[in-house]
C-alpha cells in the first residue's frame, strides 16, 4: 500500500488559496484583519489599533499593519510560507488555525509584500508566484529599524476594486 500525497504544483496552489473562497475581497479584509487581531492577543495589546490602508487613485493598494507579535525570519521562511502550518493550532484565543488565511492574497494577486519590525530590525519579504505559479517567500531587504514591531502585508489593487475592498470593510 502506499498513503495518498499532494503535489506541489501550480494547481494545487491555486485551488487551495483561491477555490475555498466565495467572496474573494472580502476573504482577504476578514483573514488579514483576524491575523492582525491575532498578534495583537498574542502580544497583549488589544488597546493598540491596527491599521488598514483602502487602495486609492494616489495610493493603489491594500495593506494591513499590526503591532503584535511580529515574525522572526525562520518562522516567515518555514511555518508561513507553509500551507496547513499554523502557530495558532493549540489555541481557543486566536481566530485562525489552518495556515491558510495569511496566504488570502493570492486568490487576488500573484505577488505581495510582507514586512516585519522585530529586534529593532525590519524586513521586507516578496511573496510571488515563481515561474512555474508556485508562491516562494524570498527575503529581499532588511535594515536598522526603531519603528515598533508588527506586520504589514501590501498589495497593489486594481482601479476597478477599489470600491469592492471599500465596501468589503465597510
Amino acid at each position: 500500500s502506499r498513503a495518498f500525497s499532494i503535489a506541489t504544483n501550480a494547481k494545487a496552489f491555486r485551488i487551495l488559496v483561491d477555490g475555498i473562497y466565495s467572496d474573494r475581497i472580502g476573504s482577504i479584509a476578514r483573514e488579514l484583519m483576524s491575523n492582525c487581531w491575532d498578534a495583537h492577543v498574542r502580544r497583549g495589546v488589544l488597546d493598540l489599533p491596527f491599521e488598514v490602508r483602502l487602495p486609492n487613485g494616489l495610493n493603489p493598494t491594500f495593506s494591513v499593519r499590526d503591532y503584535g507579535c511580529s515574525m522572526e525570519h525562520e518562522f516567515v521562511m518555514e511555518s508561513y510560507s507553509t500551507l496547513f502550518e499554523s502557530s495558532k493550532s493549540a489555541s481557543n484565543n486566536e481566530v485562525g488555525a489552518f495556515g491558510l488565511g495569511a496566504k488570502v492574497f493570492l486568490a487576488y494577486t500573484d505577488a505581495c509584500t510582507v514586512n516585519c519590525w522585530l529586534n529593532g530590525e525590519m524586513r521586507a519579504y516578496l511573496v510571488a508566484l515563481d515561474e512555474t505559479g508556485v508562491p516562494a517567500v524570498t527575503l529581499v531587504h532588511r535594515e536598522p529599524s526603531t519603528a515598533h514591531q508588527g506586520v504589514e502585508v501590501t498589495f497593489a489593487v486594481g482601479h476597478q476594486d477599489f470600491q469592492l475592498f471599500q465596501r468589503a470593510l465597510s
